[in-house]
């Protein structure tokens, strides 16, 4: 009955943000929640789209921490160079090396990982033809078993775009495990990842980022996030929120949302 009652009520919310259609097509997929807390398994491949420079870390650097502790290999897709990223939303050139420096050190300290940087200016980000073929391209080179993405509807048209890039790659047959992640907008999870005992990693991967916590409160506001996360699923310490699906899920529900 407690699992019916919450599935009605996450129905419920879908339906007030995107409608009733979409609601019933949420309803479709498996939207029990649970609790991931990324235990040494089978040594996976996971892919990470970073908008820009910090959303990894803002987003999903707990999971990192984790994934690295496991040693799974962890690549990470900088899409946007982030020169936009001041005090006033103008763009600065000199900011471009800055941040791909801070993204490096930020991945030293959630344990390490490969990067690699597509230098689009911000603002920018679209899905052309040239950039869901290089996506292609990397996901079929590196193989993927779990990728981690912005949530599609977030509000920031750079970490829209970025996931709609994975999505027009999306091929019936693929297998892999998408994760969206939240930043500025709060999406409705059914996975949480405790990150209580990588807590630490995650803080000093955000002060790494020291070109963009002077322009805002960042990681007091994610972490705030994080420990209210970690209270609604009822674990002990603060939690990372995702929707899981599979590839052509995530591909089936986001065209549904955007309709």
């Amino acid at each position: 009955m407690n699992r019916l009652r919450t599935l009605a009520q996450r129905a419920l919310t879908v339906q007030q943000i995107v409608g009733l259609k979409q609601a019933i097509e949420f309803l479709s997929f498996d939207t029990s929640t649970r609790i991931d807390s990324l235990n040494q398994g089978a040594q996976r491949t996971v892919l990470v789209i970073a908008p820009h420079p910090d959303d990894e870390v803002f987003g999903c650097g707990g999971a990192v921490a984790l994934h690295r502790e496991i040693n799974d290999i962890v690549h990470v897709l900088y899409v946007a160079n982030g020169a936009a990223g001041t005090r006033d939303g103008k763009t600065d050139a000199n900011l471009i090396h800055i941040r791909e420096k801070e993204a490096k050190a930020g991945l030293e300290l959630l344990g390490g990982a490969q990067s690699l940087f597509w230098d689009i200016p911000d603002g920018t980000v679209s899905p052309t033809a040239q950039n869901i073929d290089k996506l292609r391209t990397l996901i079929e080179k590196i193989n993927p078993q779990l990728i981690y993405t912005p949530w599609v509807h977030d509000n920031h048209p750079d970490h829209q775009a970025a996931t709609k890039i994975l999505l027009a790659t999306i091929q019936p047959s693929d297998t892999y495990t998408v994760r969206q992640y939240e930043i500025w907008s709060p999406l409705i999870p059914n996975t949480y990842v405790p990150i209580k005992s990588v807590i630490k990693k995650k803080l000093d991967a955000c002060y790494a980022h020291e070109s963009q916590l002077i322009t805002r409160g960042y990681a007091d506001g994610i972490i705030g996030l994080n420990s209210y996360r970690g209270m609604q699923a009822g674990i002990d310490g603060p939690a990372e929120a995702y929707l899981e699906l599979n590839a052509p899920q995530t591909l089936q529900l986001s065209r549904s949302f955007s309709h």
